[in-house]
């Protein structure tokens, strides 16, 4: 699946561009709610003054409202890669909003009976702000102009007159992979998984710390999440497995995390680091989980760890835990196998003593 679509299918959820824009734009004030979200049509068209009609294309565009009266029009831009020419880009973007405005006051002027003489629209019929985001998702420092000066030929020795004439124009450009640890953790929508992943990079003990943080942090939209992070990794063969996996959690009523795509990063190769980096999550839960006595959500790891061929003897030695109880708690294990097919079959946990 393609970068540019799995970005924008995880986008158009509310709770998410709400999450962004509240970070991103109003420096973590809660100013947009998701349920004053409205998804707008990506094509926008519009007539100019020649009559000729024109047609731009967005990512994703929401319309904001208060009381359900529109204030704004959000605009998000997914970048995987920098652009040369994001400036005059955005601009566009920004200036088809508007006159989609336009066409539509005039619209319904018309369906009022109003025409004016001079003049499009009347002296109090004012516009909504339009305001344009760029999420670059790359790896890579942004290296393209942030701002329409910076793509001007303008002569050095000539500069400040220039300068003094021509309206700059900045992109508000959103680098997620260098926003801070601090900046990150304000996310509370799935994006989050997306920036920590992007944060990671190649540096495996990040990849560890995210994988134990994920382990436990409920995905809102498991299908988006794991398209992303499948697609930026160039890795979309087993997606089916991924689909299976998100269906069983939806039948036991349980919730969807890291964890649970353990087998799937596995089948897809994204699973070299993750395995260890897995288990030190699981390790550091199971020992707080045994001091305050293991519960059911404590069990679910260690019965996940004998379906995966893990012994008595390969637990105790790095998590510290009594082998009597591990010996104890796969009995149980099995038998809840055996009666129950909760948790999965012998096939699951490998070869096995007969008198199992």
């Amino acid at each position: 699946m393609k970068k540019d679509l799995t970005t924008k299918v995880l986008m158009e959820y509310p709770d998410v561009f709400a999450d962004i824009g509240n970070v991103c734009l109003f420096g973590r004030r809660k100013y947009i709610r998701p349920e004053d979200l409205e998804l707008c049509p990506q094509e926008i068209f519009y007539k100019e003054t020649d009559g000729q009609l024109h047609e731009h294309r967005g990512d994703v565009r929401m319309r904001l409202k208060e009381k359900g009266v529109e204030v704004a029009i959000l605009h998000v831009e997914n970048q995987s890669e920098a652009s040369n020419v994001m400036p005059l880009r955005d601009l566009g973007y920004i200036y088809s909003g508007y006159q989609a405005q336009l066409r539509d006051l005039k619209a319904e002027n018309r369906k009022e009976g109003i025409y004016y003489a001079a003049k499009e629209v009347g002296d109090d019929q004012k516009f909504r702000p339009v305001i344009s985001l760029i999420l670059y998702y790359g790896t890579e420092e942004w290296d393209g102009p942030t701002h329409l000066k910076d793509m001007l030929d303008i002569p050095d020795d000539e500069k400040e007159l220039w300068e003094g004439m021509v309206e700059d124009h900045k992109i508000h450009l959103v680098d997620l992979s260098r926003q801070s640890d601090e900046e990150v953790s304000w996310y509370e929508s799935d994006l989050w998984y997306i920036v920590k992943c992007l944060k990671c990079g190649k540096n495996k003990e990040r990849f560890r710390n995210f994988l134990e943080e994920g382990a436990n942090r409920r995905m809102q939209h498991p299908e988006a999440v794991i398209d992303m992070i499948t697609a930026f990794a160039g890795k979309t063969k087993a997606r089916k497995l991924a689909d299976q996996i998100i269906c069983e959690q939806k039948e036991k009523g349980d919730d969807c995390t890291m964890y649970s795509f353990l087998d799937y990063f596995e089948e897809v190769g994204l699973e070299k680091g993750m395995q260890k980096g897995m288990q030190r999550g699981m390790e550091k839960g199971m020992k707080e989980g045994r001091e305050k006595g293991i519960e059911e959500g404590q069990e679910k790891l260690y019965y996940k760890m004998f379906s995966k061929d893990h012994t008595p003897e390969d637990i105790s030695e790095f998590t510290g835990e009594s082998l009597e109880y591990l010996y104890d708690l796969k009995e149980k294990y099995l038998a809840t196998v055996r009666e129950e097919g909760q948790y999965g079959s012998k096939k699951e946990i490998g070869n096995l003593p007969e008198d199992y």
